[in-house]
C-alpha cells in the first residue's frame, strides 16, 4: 500500500503526539450482549474487541470487489480494566475512493480527508485506533509497505490492523508486541444484542488467524 502525495499535515492528524490516557471502563460481557472468542492463542496485551458492526462493515467492502484491494479505518477507544489494557474497535469507515491494483492500494488525500471528516461526523468521541486492508488471493499477513504504513500512521502502542483475503475467505488481526507486529492469536468479536450469536458465529466461521509477520 502506497502513501499519499504530501502527506505531512495527515501524519500529524492521525499519529497523536500525546495518545489520550486508556478508557477506564469494564470490558464487553455476555451480561450486556453476547462476546465470542476467536482463535485458540493465550491471553494478550492488550486484547482486541471488535464489534460485529465493525466487522461487517470490513467484510462488506472485502467484498464488494474481491479482486483489487480496498481499506479503510478503525475507530474505537484504548481502554483499561482490572483485568488489563485492552482495544475497542467499535466502528469502520470504509474508503470510498482509493487508487487500487489487485496488489496494491493508495489511499488519496481526498480518500483520508473523506474518512477523518467521517469520523468526526459520526465518533467525535473516538478515537482512530488502526486500519484494515485487503489482500485478495494473496493470504493474510503484513507486507515490508504495510508494516511501513503502520509504524507511520498509526503509531499509538494499542493500535491494531485487520487483513482480509476475500478470495481465500481468510482474516486476521495484527497488533504492537514490543517492537514487533504480529497476529493476534486470540482475539474476541462482540454485540451488544444477547440475539446476535448467529451473526457472530458467522463472522468467525468466516476467520482464520493471520500467519507470522517478520520483525522490523
Amino acid at each position: 500500500m502506497a502513501l499519499p502525495a504530501e502527506d505531512d499535515d495527515l501524519a500529524i492528524e492521525l499519529g497523536e503526539a500525546q495518545p489520550p490516557e486508556p478508557l477506564r471502563q469494564p470490558r464487553p460481557d455476555d451480561a450486556s450482549g453476547v462476546v465470542v472468542q476467536a482463535g485458540d492463542g493465550p491471553p494478550q496485551e492488550p486484547e482486541v474487541f471488535l464489534h460485529l458492526d465493525a466487522v461487517a462493515v470490513v467484510l462488506e467492502h472485502a467484498t464488494d470487489n474481491p479482486r483489487v484491494e480496498a481499506g479503510g479505518l478503525l475507530v474505537g477507544e484504548a481502554c483499561m480494566d482490572e483485568a488489563g489494557a485492552y482495544v475497542l474497535v467499535e466502528a469502520a469507515i470504509a474508503a470510498a475512493t482509493t487508487d487500487a491494483t489487485s496488489t496494491s492500494l493508495t489511499f488519496t488525500q481526498e480518500a483520508w480527508s473523506g474518512m477523518l471528516a467521517e469520523r468526526d461526523r459520526l465518533y467525535p468521541e473516538r478515537q482512530v485506533v488502526g486500519w484494515y486492508h485487503t489482500h485478495p488471493g494473496l493470504r493474510v499477513f503484513l507486507s515490508a509497505p504495510d508494516q511501513f504504513i503502520h509504524r507511520g500512521f498509526f503509531s499509538g502502542k494499542h493500535d491494531v490492523a485487520v487483513v482480509v483475503d476475500p478470495r481465500r475467505r481468510e482474516w486476521g488481526v495484527f497488533r504492537r508486541h514490543g517492537d514487533c507486529l504480529e497476529s493476534a492469536l486470540r482475539f474476541f468479536i462482540y454485540s451488544d444484542h444477547a440475539g446476535d450469536g448467529a451473526r457472530l458465529a458467522d463472522a468467525i466461521g468466516r476467520l482464520g488467524p493471520a500467519g507470522d509477520v517478520s520483525s522490523p
